[in-house]
């Protein structure tokens, strides 16, 4: 149904002396919260074969959301697994995809507003449930907000609390 992104990418040792440039293959989580889905629509009205391929970005986007919390995974495996943020700043191998990065969340929730609020084709339940989603989201993030000195943390854990730093408890 959804796939990861396969591609040539940069390899950091490619800066070594024996580089030859041509990077190497890797497959990495698709960034599901690029998915512009304002544009997609746009798209549908020059050429009706997009709106399959928006109907079925809103599902993803709708179905990324973390137990109807207003969170959303904002990457999906080539398994078509849903994940967390794959570019988090203590990055390792054991803790890639285990946090979420608010602006990427966030984002999916704009998309979706978006969608929710635009003449658009796609059929009316979708976009109901596209913008119910959405809400949620933004009653979410007000409520953290409000709770934590009128903040919110750049990255969250998948149940919406702050990620604990080093030598922090949580």
């Amino acid at each position: 149904q959804y796939a990861g992104v396969m591609a040539y990418s940069y390899d950091w040792s490619e800066t070594e002396t024996n580089a030859d440039g041509l990077g190497v293959m890797g497959i990495e989580p698709l960034p599901i919260d690029y998915s512009l889905l304002f544009t997609m629509n746009m798209a549908v009205g020059f050429n009706p074969r997009w709106l399959p391929v928006l109907e079925s970005s809103i599902q993803m986007l709708m179905d990324s959301e973390i137990n109807n919390s207003g969170l959303f995974y904002n990457g999906i495996e080539a398994s078509g697994t849903y994940t967390g943020d794959f570019e988090y700043r203590d990055l390792t191998a054991s803790n890639r995809g285990k946090h979420l990065k608010t602006i990427q969340t966030l984002w999916i929730a704009i998309h979706l507003a978006e969608i929710g609020t635009t003449d658009t084709p796609v059929q009316g339940s979708l976009k109901v449930k596209a913008l119910i989603k959405a809400k949620r989201s933004l009653d979410t993030y007000k409520a953290f907000y409000l709770a934590n000195n009128n903040r919110v943390p750049e990255y969250m854990t998948f149940d919406g609390k702050d990620v604990p730093t080093e030598g922090s408890e949580g």
